[in-house]
């Protein structure tokens, strides 16, 4: 199973840092991950067993809590796959149809009135007792708009699953994103496999995110604690994959440690930003997660160690102009962690279109990136300066498959346009 490091809550307060110190974990290997294997009584990793609730009309072909590596286990900013029998996630899947047996990883059946689902997976009790400010932080992979319809709630309960109440900013969770990666040939050639996440269609693997929510104040200094998963759909015969599925939980509590950051800069130059700090010299051996954020949840892009020339400087390359903000996290030996501060950037990214391969007899594949969101408009010009190829695409970031195969052999400009943006590039045709 892998061991997820989540960033940590934290505010400067007179020489030192207000942090996050985890007291219980959930990573979904202390009983089985085979296919099938049912989220109900399966056997936490502290004490206790997790439980599964219906909570109103299941149909007859609902679907199901599972944990199991159907839906593996994956690290934050990585493609969703499975990985059979070892680094199980909790998910929600289909009891049988879709791949012909239960559990299909986060795939669930939305097929008609019989596959109508409402479902909660509830932690077991856990005691919070002088413990304050607590935080759940996760990673997961989910596809479902914020609707009534199709949908997954992040609830509690603060007197030991009596009653159960829909954490705010949770409830519904929002969706994550999915993964470019349908043609094989752009992986290899560009190497951007889960490079471009985009909007999931249903088709997509889904790229893991990390979130991080705060418990309300009845969670602390609590015996009776308990966190869940509610999930449901209305068999309407609309949805969208992945379901839901989630994996390294952590619940913290705030501490104070001393100061050890003594500078964080993020400058940047066009679409690259060049971060820099300095620890303290006390520092011991250990390592840096590097994080950034486009405004939402902090995602670890990078990772330094102490004992490495130069731990304490990295490149990072952003495609998309706006406001990114970037922190650093540093590990102790012990497991100990400390943020820094939180700086923000603006990155004005350049255009970039690439046409893989080139020369070409028939294929190509396009990667475009316009550094905004409009709508791309992609054309090609032969020598005579006709246009015998054009299309729209609807995002300023696209992978793209053209067969010029029809076309005589030649030179021919390739041309990427938006509203704001154009970008050529020559393609020779053998």
């Amino acid at each position: 199973m892998k061991k997820l490091l989540f960033p940590l809550l934290f505010l400067l307060m007179a020489g030192t840092i207000k942090s996050q110190t985890v007291f219980w974990t959930e990573t979904f290997s202390n009983g089985s991950a085979l296919r099938g294997t049912l989220a109900h009584n399966y056997p936490a990793d502290v004490s206790g067993n997790w439980t599964q609730t219906d909570i109103g009309t299941q149909g007859t072909s609902a679907n199901q809590w599972y944990v199991s590596g159907e839906e593996c286990g994956n690290a934050p900013n990585t493609c969703g796959s499975a990985c059979p029998n070892v680094d199980a996630s909790l998910h929600i899947s289909a009891i049988g149809g879709l791949c012909g047996t239960p559990d299909c990883g986060a795939a669930y059946d939305a097929s008609g009135p019989a596959n109508v689902t409402q479902r909660r997976i509830e932690s077991p009790v856990i005691s919070t007792l002088t413990f304050s400010n607590i935080t759940l932080d996760f990673a997961y992979i989910a596809a479902q708009a914020t609707t009534p319809n199709d949908q997954v709630k992040v609830v509690y309960s603060c007197n030991g699953g009596t009653t159960w109440l829909d954490l705010p900013g949770a409830s519904p969770l929002a969706p994550t994103l999915c993964c470019d990666c349908n043609i094989p040939a752009i992986c290899a050639g560009f190497g951007l496999c889960c490079g471009l996440p985009k909007v999931c269609s249903g088709l997509d693997q889904g790229r893991w995110a990390a979130i991080s929510l705060a418990m309300p104040v009845c969670a602390a200094n609590n015996a009776n604690f308990r966190f869940g998963f509610e999930w449901q759909n209305n068999g309407d015969g609309i949805g969208t994959d992945p379901s839901i599925a989630i994996d390294e939980i952590f619940l913290s509590h705030s501490v104070l440690l001393p100061v050890e950051f003594e500078y964080f800069e993020a400058e940047a130059k066009k679409d690259e930003v060049a971060l820099s700090w300095k620890m303290g010299e006390s520092l011991t051996a250990g390592g840096f997660l590097i994080e950034r954020s486009n405004g939402g949840a902090f995602e670890v892009i990078g990772q330094k160690s102490k004992e490495e020339g130069n731990p304490f400087f990295y490149q990072d390359r952003v495609h998309t102009s706006g406001n990114w903000y970037y922190r650093v996290t540093y590990i102790n030996s012990e497991g100990e962690r400390t943020s820094s501060a939180i700086q923000q950037v603006w990155v004005d990214a350049e255009p970039r279109l690439h046409v893989f391969p080139n020369p070409t007899q028939d294929i190509m594949y396009v990667s475009v990136s316009l550094a905004h969101a409009s709508p791309i408009h992609l054309s090609l010009i032969n020598s005579l300066g006709q246009t015998i190829y054009t299309e729209k695409k609807p995002s300023g970031l696209i992978d793209h498959r053209i067969d010029i195969g029809q076309f005589p052999p030649g030179i021919y400009l390739l041309t990427a346009e938006s509203a704001r943006l154009s970008v050529s590039v020559k393609v020779i045709k053998q």
